[in-house]
């Protein structure tokens, strides 16, 4: 038997082991329906482990890759790498159809676990076998990407501070497009050497993802917003598909970790004084959010004077600005900010819509 031939045999002979698997579970749900008890779920979560990444190694609705040049040495800098994968990215973007999770998922994953395209190929493509961290993240943010997860401050991370999986570096990019719609790209970067993060260390495993939502989009999911001047105004359609309780942020930016300090006497430390209240709550930037269903009033009016922070990284700040529970549905956001702080004029911030997992 060929080579090929074999390789058909045993993707097919999967996907019907998977259609078999999948049609058992789905029917023991139609049957019993809420009344399976909880616990039922952990082991299905157990043989999703095996089962997801053998079904997205096989998924038909996925497109395939572009096609990658074979020979890239005409890319002499960072700069021409990143540009030249952002390009490709983009391509490969416009091909795909809307993001949405595959009905395995729905059996052998929990509820809180995302679905990606990867686009692990033609990231490591264009970051070259070998390459230091501060090559790696050049190219990233010459592609458009922000490192928000960022490598530790000294560029080691001590034995025992180190993940049973190694702590990866992330750089990102979300923002809507033309026609509407919403892109997210993550890609993570691993050391060569386990917890040696530093500025000339290699780059290990490699890993891309890719998000395409249609029309609005869905959260989690961040807006820029200009808080230094009064009557800016977000006015933005966002996509509910969960039903569950969702917090409203504003989140501080910084460029790199240097800036980290600085930022946080603008948002504040997140410090608390005995009584509970903030001990250093930064800049309180007041804004007014409405929430409303499509086409409706609003059910949500809300004006907050903004202070303090619940949360950081080296590279985000968050700063609570109120929350309310939703359904499924399309509802309109409105931010307006209600007061000049010309102080902010350079700092980045933005109006995000999430949850807690947790929750």
């Amino acid at each position: 038997m060929s080579k090929p031939e074999a390789s058909e045999r045993k993707t097919g002979s999967m996907a019907g082991l998977l259609l078999t698997l999948s049609i058992l579970v789905g029917t023991l749900f139609a049957i019993a329906g809420s009344a399976i008890p909880s616990v039922f779920f952990f082991p299905l979560w157990i043989v999703g482990d095996a089962v997801i990444p053998a079904w997205d190694a096989i998924d038909p609705t996925v497109p395939r890759l572009p096609s990658l040049p074979k020979d890239t040495s005409d890319l002499k800098d960072a700069d021409a790498r990143g540009k030249a994968l952002r390009a490709k990215i983009d391509q490969y973007y416009a091909s795909l159809p809307e993001t949405r999770k595959p009905w395995v998922y729905k059996y052998f994953a929990p509820p809180y676990v995302g679905y990606s395209v990867d686009i692990s190929r033609i990231v490591r493509h264009y970051i070259p076998a070998g390459a230091s961290f501060d090559e790696a993240e050049r190219i990233l943010m010459a592609a458009g990407l922000t490192v928000d997860w960022p490598r530790p401050p000294n560029g080691v991370m001590e034995p025992a501070h180190i993940p049973r999986h190694d702590y990866q570096v992330r750089a990102s990019l979300e923002r809507g497009t033309d026609p509407p719609g919403y892109m997210r790209i993550y890609v993570r970067l691993s050391p060569q050497t386990r917890g040696d993060y530093g500025a000339n260390s290699a780059v290990g495993e490699i890993t891309g993802a890719i998000v395409k939502d249609l029309g609005a989009p869905i959260p989690p999911v961040s807006f820029p917003l200009d808080v230094s001047r009064a009557a800016t105004e977000l006015d933005v359609l966002v996509k509910i598909t969960e039903t569950r309780f969702y917090q409203f942020d504003l989140t501080f930016r910084a460029a790199n970790p240097s800036e980290a300090p600085s930022l946080r006497k603008v948002s504040g430390d997140g410090s608390r004084r005995l009584d509970g209240t903030e001990a250093s709550p930064g800049t309180v930037i007041p804004i007014r959010v409405t929430v409303a269903n499509e086409g409706h009033p609003p059910f949500y009016d809300r004006t907050i004077d903004t202070k303090g922070t619940y949360g950081f990284s080296y590279l985000r700040i968050s700063r609570r600005a109120g929350g309310t529970g939703l359904r499924p549905g399309l509802y309109r956001f409105k931010v307006t900010t209600l007061q000049d702080i010309p102080e902010l004029t350079d700092v980045k911030v933005e109006f995000t819509i999430t949850w807690d997992a947790r929750i």
